[in-house]
C-alpha cells in the first residue's frame, strides 16, 4: 500500500484544459499506484451515480523539443530524442511540462509513497533517481471517454 502525500485535489479535466500528469517512476510503472491516487481524487458522481473520471489510453503529450511523447517512456529513451543539441531532461520537464502547468507526481516504489514533484526539485528527483520511467496519463468526464 502506497502513502500519498500532500496531493489534495484531481487534476482536473481535458475538456477544461486540466487532466494531464506525468508520473515519474523509480522503476517499473507500477498502475495500481496510479489508480489509488486516482480513486482517492476523483470521487465526484455524475448523474447515473458513477464517479464521474475516465482514462485515456494511450496517452499523448505533444512537445516541441522530444516531439510526442505515448503512455510509457524511460528517462533513457526521453534524453535520446532530445539529443546532445537539445535541453537536459530537467530543462525539458519545466520548459514543457510544468510551463503548460502539468503536474508531475513521483511514485516512490522502494518508500511506498507518492508525492508531486515542484519545479524547483524536478532536477534533484531526476538526479537522485536517474533511471526512471515516465507514464503518461491523461484523464477526463466519464461520458467524454
Amino acid at each position: 500500500m502506497y502513502t500519498i502525500k500532500g496531493i489534495k485535489t484531481h487534476f482536473g479535466f481535458r475538456r477544461e484544459g486540466g487532466g494531464r500528469v506525468v508520473y515519474l517512476f523509480n522503476g517499473e510503472v507500477d498502475y495500481s499506484a496510479t489508480e489509488l491516487l486516482t480513486d482517492s481524487l476523483y470521487t465526484d458522481e455524475n448523474d447515473d451515480g458513477e464517479v464521474d473520471f475516465s482514462e485515456y489510453d494511450p496517452s499523448v503529450l505533444d512537445t516541441e523539443a522530444a516531439g510526442e511523447l505515448e503512455d510509457e517512456v524511460s528517462m533513457a529513451d526521453l534524453a535520446e530524442k532530445l539529443g546532445s543539441e537539445r535541453p537536459s531532461v530537467a530543462e525539458f520537464f519545466k520548459k514543457e511540462i510544468y510551463a503548460q502547468n502539468i503536474p508531475v507526481i513521483f511514485v516512490d516504489l522502494e518508500q511506498k509513497l507518492i508525492r508531486e514533484v515542484s519545479q524547483d526539485d524536478i532536477e534533484k528527483t531526476i538526479s537522485e533517481h536517474g533511471d526512471l520511467n515516465i507514464f503518461i496519463r491523461e484523464y477526463d468526464h466519464l461520458d467524454d471517454y
